[in-house]
């Protein structure tokens, strides 16, 4: 079964929010700092969109339109501005609890 862009969301934020699970300028990187692809089981940290992809594969897609009608609406930027411009994580969370917020919202 497909997961809900909400769960996507989630379970996105759950993965980021785990010391050493985020990363920036790569979708994925592994133990050693270089970069692989994010489906792979060597991948150990992941930026916004890897993150999206590696819970929601395909459907991750969906719910990248929601982090980026936030970071355009709200923060007036792209989310890979965010998470690359970032020095810690913290920013990219609160854009995740934004979109969650927002498909929260659309879900009622």
């Amino acid at each position: 079964m497909t997961k809900s862009t909400l769960e996507i969301l989630k379970e996105a934020r759950a993965l980021l929010a785990q010391p050493g699970k985020w990363t920036k300028g790569a979708l994925a990187r592994n133990a050693k700092g270089g970069e692989v692809c994010v489906t792979w089981k060597e991948a150990r940290c992941f930026c916004l969109a890897g993150a999206l992809l590696r819970v929601g594969g395909e459907a991750g897609e969906r719910a990248w339109d929601y982090v980026e009608a936030v970071a355009s609406d709200e923060f007036k930027t792209t989310s890979v501005c965010i998470n690359d411009r970032a020095q810690t994580v913290e920013p990219v969370l609160h854009l995740l609890d934004r979109a969650i917020a927002k498909a929260e919202r659309k879900s009622c």
